[in-house]
């Protein structure tokens, strides 16, 4: 687990950390090369159940890039584990596209919990 929280960082460097299974950051204003790295660093988590980056300032395009991401490369919820969230929400992310809501759709059938904007 890595859970940041509610923080203002300002640079993010993840390289190295392949088995993130939880990850946690709110209220952050991270700079366009900063997100680059993170979804770099997202695409390589597969076996992620819990994200959190809400109002993080997220562009239409990085919310459809992590939202297919877990659709296509991270596990299936257990029946009634309501513990497999994602929330991409917030008002400083943008939504998703209808690509990224297709994403959304299929990781709700399959049983997590998303919310975005």
């Amino acid at each position: 687990d890595l859970d940041l929280g509610q923080t203002s960082l300002t640079e993010l460097n993840l390289t190295g950390c392949t088995d993130i299974r939880r990850f946690t950051l709110s209220s952050s204003s991270l700079p366009a090369t900063d997100r680059a790295n993170l979804l770099a660093a997202i695409q390589t988590w597969n076996r992620l159940w819990g994200l959190t980056l809400a109002d993080c300032s997220l562009t239409a395009s990085e919310v459809d890039a992590i939202l297919a991401h877990l659709d296509r490369d991270c596990p299936t919820p257990p029946p009634g584990a309501d513990w497999f969230r994602i929330d991409l929400g917030g008002a400083s992310n943008a939504g998703p596209s209808a690509t990224g809501a297709a994403s959304v759709a299929s990781l709700r059938a399959k049983g997590w919990v998303v919310t975005v904007r």
